[in-house]
């Protein structure tokens, strides 16, 4: 985003650093790495692998590891009942879906739905198909956008209860039903020998969950999955790390007179003194503009972009007025009291005054990573946190007005799992869509490793082909010469229906001419008909008329005028005459007009007979079957193809215990810590 409100999200791909230059940046900073998940059963736990890189480059490095216990938990607000659900993202049911707290990612799998936008870019008649599905058009768009081998925890209805007030047992049976489901999923790609040895792995990793809820019984969720973090560093590391401190969001942000001077609550001051409020609140408009997020006023008067989380009360906007400060919690508009905080310390009294010290302050959307870096160094996926770009840019508009921040920069962590498969001495067995673009159903770690990146390009160049060929006869042509046993007959049937088709249309177009040029020759017969029509007429009304009108007058008159009566009899012989040519020509004409129209009838007869003859009917008829084909056939290549996307998400987001699961076949997780790449992003724009 620049000076004028336009935002430009940078893709690039920064240079890695070198270890001993993380390491030094970092002993520089003097600050704790930091990191505040949503769920320890995905990808969460993998920064183990970046911290063990680092800790003995950086004496008395320590990792702040969180659970993330003032999110709510997913949501499917149309759902009824109270109870949880496991999903998959779609988009169509789930489009909307936003996942936090319980998600899970089956071997190799991501959270990367075939978008229906993308599959009707490929030729799709998505929604056609859609309509004619047997199952419903919901149901169908469901399954063909369905991102595989990820599934999310979601409670059902409209529910406001965070992390931290959500008691273990409650939601236990869904998170272990969805950790069953990504364990049996993942141990399904694998050949028997593999799965054997995994499956002891996957036992072992089951256990730490069970023994992690039953520790937490009776008590809230972040207990168990601390638990459950624990474990799951421990797993990867070996052993249990001494540098390793657990602890949650709401305890690191519990927000109270003894803890509002500490740094990480430093820039809220910005959103309470009047000398730089306006200024952040209009920036803070400015960057969110185009996300989705609210901006300040549409959460009411005096929002500010922090909210506070109070334990079994829920979490809501902080709002500070001219008069006084309220929060805005679940249950209601609560009243802070007057007057109006100025800075942290009169907001904290406020706090403690009304919820004692069990309230914690939180950042909304762009402002938990201003709080959080403040004070420590977030350790990020290079893919998480999609607010930053935007908190980078608010904070370097916020620097350019004179207002500097002090922020400790990001490090990002860019993994690489899948090429790190080529220590796993396990084979593959590849679901349909990896089958389809790596041309086998079975593939070794080493295979897949060196295998995968020029399959996606595969994919890629298959997708532009399927978009660009829109005919369905170049499409089976192209079927038939890659698979000549499956596609080869269909072609030749395509291709000889359209043949009859075109002869049959050929043989129409052919009358239909004919029948332009007899309809053209009846307007002009038409048109003289009207010509001879008005000629007669004419002669009649203005000069036989009138002279028989004359000749009459005159026989009743001496026989002295015979002479002149004489000669208007042969003046109205003469017109008559000249009557009766134009009255033999039009009945001429009307005979001919009459055979032409006769002639057009009996072509557009044998026209339609030519257009609905069975040789017609069954070619259209199996034109129309074969357009089925096709159309199902570029959605499941197109499925296929899109749903390949995947794969690179996976690799830079794994979910730990992947590496357990096949930690009898080889160091995998070793070689992930090798291959991995650090940098740090800089929030100032004079630390770039």
């Amino acid at each position: 985003m620049n000076d004028s409100g336009d935002c430009t999200i940078a893709t690039s791909h920064p240079v890695p650093l070198m270890r001993e230059a993380v390491a030094a940046r970092l002993r520089e900073l003097g600050a704790c790495l930091f990191a505040c998940g949503q769920s320890p059963l995905w990808d969460e736990p993998t920064k183990a692998a970046a911290v063990a890189e680092l800790v003995d480059l950086v004496p008395g490095l320590c990792m702040v590891a969180g659970v993330h216990d003032s999110d709510y938990f997913s949501k499917l607000p149309n759902a009824t009942g109270a109870g949880f659900r496991l999903v998959p993202r779609t988009d169509a049911s789930t489009a909307e879906l936003w996942a936090a707290t319980a998600e899970f990612s089956a071997l190799f799998g991501s959270e990367t739905p075939v978008r229906v936008r993308d599959l009707a870019a490929q030729g799709v008649p998505i929604r056609q198909l859609a309509r004619s599905a047997p199952e419903g058009p919901r149901a169908f768009l469901d399954r063909v956008t369905e991102a595989w081998h990820w599934r999310g925890v979601v409670a059902e209805g409209d529910s406001h209860t965070i992390a931290a007030d959500m008691p273990a047992d409650r939601c236990a049976p869904a998170i272990l039903a969805g950790l069953d489901w990504a364990l049996q999923a993942s141990l399904g790609l694998l050949d028997e020998q593999s799965a054997q040895r995994a499956a002891v792995r996957a036992e072992e990793v089951r256990e730490e969950v069970v023994r992690a809820f039953e520790h937490a019984q009776g008590r809230n969720l972040p207990a168990a999955y601390q638990r459950i973090l624990l474990a799951m560093w421990a797993g990867l590391l070996g052993q249990r790390p001494g540098w390793l401190r657990l602890t949650t969001t709401l305890t690191e942000f519990r927000f109270h007179p003894g803890t509002c001077d500490r740094p990480r609550f430093a820039p809220v001051n910005l959103y309470l003194d009047p000398r730089t409020a306006d200024l952040a609140t209009h920036l803070y408009d400015e960057a969110v503009a185009g996300t989705g997020a609210y901006k300040l006023h549409e959460f009411g008067e005096g929002a500010l972009p922090f909210e506070l989380a109070v334990p079994g009360a829920g979490r809501g906007t902080i709002h500070v007025t001219h008069q006084a400060a309220s929060v805005s919690l679940p249950q209601g508009e609560v009243q802070l009291g007057a007057p109006a905080p100025r800075n942290t310390r009169e907001l904290a009294a406020l706090v403690e005054a009304r919820f004692g010290r069990r309230a914690s302050l939180v950042g909304k959307a762009l402002m938990g990573p201003v709080l959080m870096s403040r004070e420590w160094v977030m350790i990020l996926n290079e893919t998480a946190s999609n607010y930053v770009p935007r908190t980078r840019w608010w904070v370097q508009q916020m620097e350019h007005r004179g207002v500097p921040l002090h922020l400790n920069p990001i490090l990002r962590v860019r993994f690489h799992a899948l090429d790190a498969l080529a220590t796993v001495q396990a084979t593959f067995h590849l679901p349909d869509h990896l089958a389809h673009v790596f041309n086998q159903p079975e593939l070794t770690g080493p295979e897949l490793a060196a295998g995968w990146r020029p399959a996606l390009d595969r994919a890629e160049v298959r997708l532009k082909a399927l978009r660009h060929t829109r005919s369905n006869l170049a499409l089976l042509q192209l079927w038939a010469a890659e698979q000549p046993q499956t596609w080869a007959r269909h072609y030749r049937a395509y291709r000889a229906a359209r043949d009859v088709l075109r002869a049959v249309g050929a043989d129409v177009q052919a009358r239909k001419g004919q029948m332009r040029v007899i309809a053209d020759e009846v307007a002009a017969l038409e048109d003289r008909a009207r010509e001879l029509e008005a000629l007669s007429g004419g002669l009649r009304r203005q000069r036989m008329k009138p002279l028989g009108d004359q000749m009459a007058a005159l026989r009743l008159e001496t026989p002295e005028r015979a002479d002149e009566l004489a000669e208007l009899e042969a003046q109205w012989r003469r017109v008559k005459r000249q009557q009766d040519v134009f009255q033999q020509e039009l009945a001429d004409v009307r005979r001919r007009l009459r055979e032409r129209q006769a002639v057009w009838t009996e072509l557009r007869d044998k026209m339609v007979l030519v257009a609905r003859s069975d040789q017609a009917r069954q070619a259209r008829d199996r034109i129309a079957e074969l357009d089925q084909l096709v159309a199902r056939e570029r959605l499941r290549q197109a499925m296929h193809l899109l749903r390949c996307r995947g794969l690179a998400p996976a690799d830079v987001r794994p979910a730990a215990w992947w590496f357990r699961l096949l930690q009898d076949s080889g160091d995998w997780f070793g070689a992930v810590r090798r291959h991995l790449e650090l940098y740090f992003e800089e929030f100032s724009a004079q630390g770039d």
